[in-house]
């Protein structure tokens, strides 16, 4: 048994086989390329949903009537797994990185976009009388008050959604 796992056999190559392969594919340059490629990809595609959700998910957080008018159709698109989606993606996006950034993008998105949302609408409505009495504009506000309140759970989030991002 042993001495399968170590040769191989006709349907799983052995350990020896793997390792050679392995070097091969470091010392032709090969592992490098595609290594970076992956993690250009998981950067772009989880800064571009960092872009999208915080923004989006601070501005739903505060403002109740237009989360109660998107939120079914966000509760709809979220549990769609970011798999199903690569047809369309090579359908709008072609071949290549696009796609890839497209789904790492959804893959991101909601992971980071409903704590935001979550975070936001939970801060205590007196910070923001606080604010208002100070004569704070939305700027200052959202820099002294929103963002300090929400820090820690979009932070979770995105520690979170990296990981996740890494595994689609």
């Amino acid at each position: 048994m042993s001495y399968s796992v170590w040769s191989g056999g006709e349907t799983m190559p052995g350990i020896h086989q793997i390792v050679r392969s392995f070097w091969e594919l470091g010392a032709n340059g090969m592992l490098f390329r595609h290594t970076v490629a992956s993690l250009f990809r998981v950067t772009v595609g989880f800064y571009l949903a960092t872009l999208v959700a915080i923004p989006v998910g601070l501005f739903l957080g505060r403002c109740q009537v237009i989360n109660r008018w998107l939120n079914p159709v966000i509760q709809f698109l979220r549990p769609i797994s970011p798999l199903a989606w690569v047809p369309f993606a090579m359908l709008w996006f072609g071949i290549g990185d696009p796609p890839a950034l497209f789904i790492i993008f959804l893959a991101s998105l909601f992971p980071i976009l409903i704590p935001t949302i979550k975070a936001s609408a939970t801060v205590h409505p007196m910070y923001f009388q606080v604010a208002a009495n100070l004569q704070l504009g939305i700027w200052e506000t959202l820099r002294q008050v929103l963002l300090p309140a929400t820090l820690p759970a979009i932070v979770l989030a995105l520690r979170v959604t990296l990981g996740i991002a890494w595994m689609v």
